[in-house]
């Protein structure tokens, strides 16, 4: 069997991550990582194998991968993905897709011309209880949906943005007040006045979609608390999902009908496998089979969310999703 090819770009934590994915799967080889820190793309590839290199553009031309993992800094993503893209990788970037809406365009754009498929790294949507929480809201077996609310660490509010589009579908339009403390923000992010990311300190988010409301809370607090609840509300009952935590985010679900109250408990998941099943359903994808991946048009829509939410907070009004 003739195995694909594939690097990861940024060797940091999330590049580590895929370089594990990768390696794991057997129609793969790992060829290579580069990093502007040669000793990360060094440490990296002496644990996956495959080599290293200080630029990716040395990577691509030498090793000639069939796809690439972009997993450099958020505002960093452009031009390594445009790069593979023009030289005919398929790419998978880290989220956020891009660091504004034009970068976004640009790449997606770029896929688009050289017939190369672009994926986003939305793992969040390969967690059991996610995944059964959409199989039921799927089957109607609560009815029509009247409500969802999702109380997230401010870490998560990107994977809630995108878990909202994957499970109820594009949003009509928002309104969000948010508390934006430069002192208090945790993560180098400069660009939240116009693409928000990660909340410096909290956010209230109400989104509509024909007649379902969906709430988004976020704020920064303590790593032993949950990192996501999930609340639905139907005509007929409603999901509860319960303790998603750094240990096990899985956490557990509850079903509540009228004459039925079932509790599901899907079992331990680490952060690290829902990296690991993303990228074995990216693979998938390339190889022609329908996956829950999230795709480069995802990718741009979680941008125009991002995007509405800090200008809704900016100017103090209603964005129509609609519209832009």
């Amino acid at each position: 069997m003739i195995k694909r090819k594939a690097a990861v770009i940024g060797c940091g934590g999330a590049g580590s991550q895929h370089a594990g994915g990768y390696v794991k799967l057997p129609g793969v080889e790992f060829v290579g990582a580069a990093d502007i820190d040669l000793s990360k793309a060094e440490a990296l590839t002496a644990q996956t194998g495959g080599r290293a290199y200080a630029s990716y553009e040395e990577l691509i031309a030498a090793e000639k991968p069939d796809f690439v993992s972009v997993c450099t800094r958020e505002y960093d993503h452009e031009q390594p993905a445009l790069f593979a893209l023009e030289h005919g990788c398929h790419v998978l970037s880290e989220k956020l897709m891009a660091h504004s809406l034009d970068a976004g365009r640009a790449m997606l754009n770029t896929a688009r011309k050289h017939n190369r498929l672009l994926g986003v790294n939305y793992n969040y949507r390969f967690i059991d209880s996610i995944r059964l929480l959409k199989e039921k809201l799927d089957s109607g077996v609560i009815g029509e949906i009247k409500t969802a609310s999702f109380q997230v660490h401010a870490y998560c509010h990107h994977h809630a943005l995108d878990l909202i589009r994957y499970l109820f579908g594009d949003m009509d339009g928002l309104n969000a007040t948010l508390t934006e403390i430069d002192s208090e923000r945790h993560y180098p992010w400069n660009l939240a006045h116009e693409m928000l990311y990660i909340p410096s300190y909290n956010e209230a988010t109400v989104l509509r979609a024909g007649k379902t409301l969906v709430t988004l809370t976020a704020s920064h607090r303590s790593f032993a608390f949950p990192l996501m609840e999930v609340e639905v509300t139907g005509a007929k009952g409603r999901i509860l999902i319960r303790d998603m935590n750094v240990d096990s985010i899985n956490g557990e679900m509850r079903v509540q009908l009228e004459n039925q109250d079932e509790r599901f408990l899907p079992g331990p998941l680490t952060l690290e496998h829902t990296f690991h099943r993303s990228i074995d359903n990216w693979v998938k994808r390339l190889n022609g089979l329908e996956t829950d991946s999230a795709s480069g048009e995802d990718g741009l829509q979680a941008l125009l969310l991002e995007s509405a939410i800090a200008r809704s907070n900016r100017e103090r009004s209603d964005v129509n999703l609609r519209s832009e």
